[in-house]
């Protein structure tokens, strides 16, 4: 089965703010909190807007899940 995605450029500003979100949080994991296991997430959060990275359902799953972490991370 072929899977759709969306690009940056398509998504709207709640979807795109969302990312950014998720973006300086894991950057904070890795760069003040030592939590270096999650660098490659953050690296490829920050090629969706510069890149106009597709942006596949299964992604999407994934952050969904990851802003179900951060959420609960906040919300204490």
């Amino acid at each position: 089965m072929k899977e759709v995605g969306i690009k940056w450029g398509d998504m709207n500003r709640t979807q795109q703010s969302s990312i950014i979100i998720l973006k300086r949080w894991l950057h904070q994991m890795w760069s003040k909190d030592d939590v270096t296991g999650y660098y490659s997430l953050y690296k490829w959060l920050s090629e969706i807007p510069d890149k106009n990275t597709l942006v596949s359902a299964s992604d999407l799953t994934v952050l969904k899940e990851l802003w179900d972490v951060y959420s609960s991370t906040v919300d204490k």
